[in-house]
């Protein structure tokens, strides 16, 4: 029986070598009538991460051309012509991503599920210091402003062990008194709820105006973060959604769905979704292979929610103990936890997709676009 991904031992990757673009072009010369690069799309259909996708894309169209070139050849043709007086840097920046990328104690399902799995701090760090020695070399036009866009694309890795970018939005959660209990109904009728302040959701890929309203209010006591999510819906009388008939159920994600990402220093990121009917399912993506892994963990939440005809309310208490391992780092300004909460909406064959911080793309669980949350 052949292994998955996840089955594999990196171990038994320590010396294998995999065959270049070059050899794979070669190989299929005589055999493919045509080839395609997909790559990811982001607001106004501009390319994501250009510069860090230019040198494979620059490649690859070379080799579909002439699948005899030499690919050493034209790497250092590229990083001459592009980086000139930096080509020596871009191109010790390059071999040291691919040195990190390749690691054989890192599984493929980790690369994508756990990023700081993947990048230790010393690891952003050294990239880094890198770029900034390219940037030193250059002085003004094209080269400089084609490091400076590289910078740009690897921002986000900077707030992977330091503080969120400045742009992100920020949750300050109010707690209420310890002498005050609030039941987990769905209804967000309770007076705590009164005062708070009201967060919308926008469209996720541009950031704009959805077509139905979402809002949300958050608050804490002692021992949980509650979220408290009022759903407008002009449909409601042509839905059938999942009923709840337990937990953990991965067909949540095809009803509508209102998913919470909470990401903290010392976790990558946990997910707790939810559908109309209470329907829910929880996961620590930290470290997990797939999705059987990650729905291990048992946030201990409380789930409650309600419908009416013109929406569906939504409510949620988190057990603050099943979020931080360390059982007292609290979220703040020095020390924050990254948040977001996201809507999937499906309408007769359409769908929508909204966010409170969106991520600019159809990807939901980007931590370094999430927004900042802390106690107050």
């Amino acid at each position: 029986m052949k292994k998955t991904d996840s089955q594999e031992d990196p171990k038994s990757r320590k010396n294998i070598q995999k065959p270049n673009c070059s050899e794979i072009l070669k190989s299929l010369k005589d055999f493919a009538r045509g080839e395609f690069v997909e790559c990811n799309r982001g607001p106004n259909k501009t390319l994501v991460d250009p510069l860090l996708n230019n040198l494979n894309l620059y490649l690859t169209a070379r080799l579909y051309w002439d699948p005899d070139l030499d690919a050493a050849v034209l790497k250092d043709e590229y990083y001459r012509l592009f980086f000139g007086p930096a080509a020596a840097e871009m191109k010790r920046f390059h071999a040291e991503a691919e040195k990190i990328w390749m690691r054989p104690n890192i599984t493929a399902r980790e690369r994508y599920n756990s990023m700081k799995k993947l990048v230790s701090e010393e690891d952003v760090k050294i990239l880094m210091d890198i770029l900034n020695a390219a940037l030193a070399k250059t002085e003004s036009g094209a080269y400089r402003q084609r490091v400076e866009r590289m910078l740009k694309d690897c921002e986000p890795l900077k707030s992977l062990y330091g503080a969120p970018a400045a742009d992100r939005p920020v949750l300050a959660v109010d707690s209420i008194p310890k002498d005050v209990e609030l039941a987990i109904d769905g209804k967000l009728d309770d007076p705590s709820w009164k005062d708070l302040k009201v967060y919308t959701l926008s469209e996720n890929k541009t950031g704009g105006k959805p077509q139905v309203t979402t809002r949300f209010r958050i608050l804490r006591t002692q021992t949980d973060i509650i979220i408290g999510v009022e759903c407008d819906e002009p449909n409601m009388a042509d839905r059938n959604w999942l009923k709840p008939a337990k937990t953990e159920d991965s067909n949540v994600f095809k009803d509508d769905v209102l998913e919470i990402f909470i990401a903290t220093p010392i976790n990558d990121c946990y997910q707790i979704a939810i559908n109309p009917l209470g329907t829910w399912c929880d996961l620590n993506w930290d470290g997990a292979e797939d999705f059987a892994q990650a729905v291990k963990w048992n946030s201990g939440c409380r789930v409650a929610t309600s419908q009416s005809a013109a929406g569906w309310t939504a409510e949620l208490a988190i057990p603050r103990v099943s979020l931080d391992k360390n059982r007292g780092v609290r979220p703040d300004a020095g020390h924050p936890w990254r948040f977001n909460l996201y809507r999937t909406r499906w309408v007769k064959g359409s769908s929508e997709y909204s966010a409170w911080s969106p991520t600019m793309s159809s990807f939901y669980r980007d931590t370094q676009m999430f927004g900042v949350l802390i106690f107050k």
